[in-house]
């Protein structure tokens, strides 16, 4: 199977990377049979360790079992069960040694993305002769009608 890529079958089921059989819930599988973390499995195949590994047919389930029960989750797991996970004053957070590298990577590409983009933002802008023309004196300022 190609390194990095999850595959599918005709059923929408993802297929283990290690023994190739198919499942709802490849993550769960990886944990019961080899042994891997969540983490671990993502992490030796070169998958998003920010994505989650299910079938579309699982996703639907869970997502109507959240609708289900929406009332008791919110408000025991996330309002109450969150307090103690909410940013409080003089916290240093999350620290860059505490990132993982692919987070850090990720990182990096979005703000190089971000530079490239300004640059040619900026290099688009100074073409039009209108900023930097009148800026530096080299034609009058065009006239509004």
């Amino acid at each position: 199977m190609p390194y990095g890529q999850v595959l599918y079958d005709v059923n929408g089921k993802i297929f283990c990377e290690i023994c190739g059989k198919a499942f709802d819930r490849v993550l769960s599988h990886a944990r019961q049979k080899h042994g891997l973390t969540a983490l671990n499995y993502k992490q030796r195949f070169g998958l998003d360790t920010t994505l989650g590994l299910c079938s579309e047919k699982s996703k639907a389930k869970s997502k109507a079992k959240v609708y289900e029960n929406y009332d008791r989750c919110i408000t025991a797991n996330l309002v109450k069960g969150g307090a103690k996970t909410r940013y409080t004053p003089g916290h240093a957070g999350r620290t860059g040694d505490k990132l993982s590298k692919q987070s850090k990577d990720r990182l990096i590409n979005q703000i190089r993305k971000t530079i490239v983009e300004y640059k040619e933002a900026g290099h688009s802008l100074g073409q039009s002769g209108l900023g930097n023309a009148v800026r530096w004196g080299a034609k009058k300022k065009p006239s509004v009608l």
